[in-house]
């Protein structure tokens, strides 16, 4: 090798000690070329600094919420790990995304990082232990030193692992989760009682990914943030098309690029998976973040009340089971089913023996009450219930409560469902849910009213 190009490499590799955005330039292992982005830039320099701030015993809590497509993963999860060993010389590292393939997959890229040739010149004297054959754990030495990684799915046991530097990159698989409180709530609850619970004193915990849902991990991170004794996480949000109309990533992606994923996305997907700003779904007239879920429920009169539908296609029969305490309502649990009326009227009749049953008697469903009504005789009170006035306004008393904190669902399979339905209320293609339980409020609190003397 020629005395310039010796005198060359040496100051690139020293570059790449320094910085991880020269780092990643060299390691750069794809057919396609390296394109670097401000945004990457300025990500890479954030990183840098969480590293010397943790030499100094400073903690940092990063949040970088990224479009799809835009190198996130690529320099945090796959080209960061091996820099900070090389940095840090001993560090545990503990790397979780929405699955364990996932994982796998970051894990084996990231390990092979180290294995290329150029690491050992950038940082010399380390080598990969022998296990390297293990996706899950892999380790690095360095004279009398030991650094280990530790890659998992996200909601996956991590018993026995720490972390000095924790990520937790991409923890949605797709819309499918996000769209399930039940989903989010398994992350949230997994990010806050294990993950966090495994950081060192001084750590470096950082979460990326491209935001799903007004209520996913990042939107709960940024609104616990108003509780000064949680993790006071740095929150970056990087648009795809700033407020100026300036492209993030114009280096790799076109204009029209840009503008037909935004067609394509249309604006509830545009919004969350591209500008990292999302909304609620639908009409937005029932605030569902305002739902509360709950593991009890107190010890109440409940009633049933059912919207009826009669045939495998189309819209649901559903039944909640419901009370009131106060000013507040508690949804207890909920049957959502397409059936034919046989089966149909054998479900009601079975779960709401022994109480109260309100049943929405419209069109042809008056007979069908009837029936019901007459079989269960003796056993509950069964009103049919006509209904006045438009679905919106047999749902503004729900509205309200909703406004005000005031509707609890017991946790259940069915929160998911009936969430999906409020959130789309009144736009969305099925609205049984909120029938019933509007219809069911409805003659709750008129039957209260009667009770004190007030209507």
């Amino acid at each position: 090798m020629k005395i310039e190009d010796l005198l060359s490499a040496n100051i690139e590799y020293e570059l790449a000690r320094r910085h991880l955005i020269n780092y990643q330039k060299i390691m750069w292992s794809s057919k396609e070329p390296y394109i670097d982005g401000r945004h990457i830039s300025e990500i890479a320099f954030r990183l840098e600094k969480a590293i010397e701030d943790y030499q100094k015993g400073i903690s940092s809590f990063l949040v970088f919420s990224v479009p799809f497509r835009h190198g996130k993963s690529e320099l945090i999860s796959r080209t960061f790990p091996s820099w900070a060993i090389g940095k840090l010389k001993e560090v545990e590292i503990l790397v979780a995304s929405y699955s364990q393939t996932m994982a796998n997959r970051l894990s084996t890229e990231a390990r092979d990082k180290i294995n290329y040739n150029k690491f050992s010149d950038i940082f010399e004297g380390f080598k990969l232990k022998s296990d390297t054959r293990n996706k899950l754990d892999w380790k690095i030495e360095y004279k009398n030193s030991v650094s280990s990684t530790h890659w998992a799915g996200v909601g996956g046991a991590i018993t026995g692992s720490g972390y000095q530097i924790g990520i937790v990159d991409d923890y949605l698989k797709g819309r499918a989760d996000a769209e399930s409180r039940l989903m989010r709530d398994r992350i949230w609850e997994w990010f806050t009682n294990v993950f966090l619970t495994r950081r060192a004193p001084v750590s470096i915990t950082i979460v990326l990914g491209t935001r799903w849902h007004k209520d996913d991990l990042i939107g709960r991170i940024i609104e616990n943030k108003k509780d000064k004794h949680f993790p006071q996480f740095e929150i970056k949000n990087y648009k795809a098309i700033s407020d100026d109309g300036i492209y993030l990533f114009p280096e790799r992606f076109s204009e029209e690029w840009y503008q037909s994923q935004k067609t394509a996305l249309g604006s509830y997907g545009f919004a969350s998976l591209m500008q990292g700003e999302p909304t609620l779904r639908g009409g937005a007239l029932l605030k569902i973040d305002k739902i509360n879920i709950v593991d009890d429920i107190p010890n109440i009169k409940y009633v049933w009340s059912w919207d009826l539908a009669s045939t495998l296609e189309g819209d649901y029969t559903v039944g909640v089971k419901m009370g009131i305490d106060g000013d507040a309502i508690y949804i207890a649990d909920a049957v959502i089913g397409k059936w034919e009326a046989p089966k149909r009227n054998m479900i009601i009749k079975e779960k709401s023996k022994g109480y109260d049953v309100y049943i929405e008697t419209v069109g042809g469903y008056l007979d069908a009450g009837k029936i019901i009504q007459d079989e269960m005789k003796g056993i509950s009170i069964v009103k049919l219930v006509k209904p006045k006035g438009n679905k919106e306004d047999r749902a503004s008393l729900l509205e309200i409560k909703i406004d005000g904190g005031l509707v609890n669902f017991k946790r259940g399979d069915w929160n998911d469902h009936v969430l999906n339905e409020m959130a789309d209320f009144p736009t969305g293609a099925h609205d049984d849910s909120v029938d019933a339980i509007s219809q069911g409020l409805n003659e709750l609190v008129g039957k209260k009213k009667k009770q004190v003397g007030v209507w």
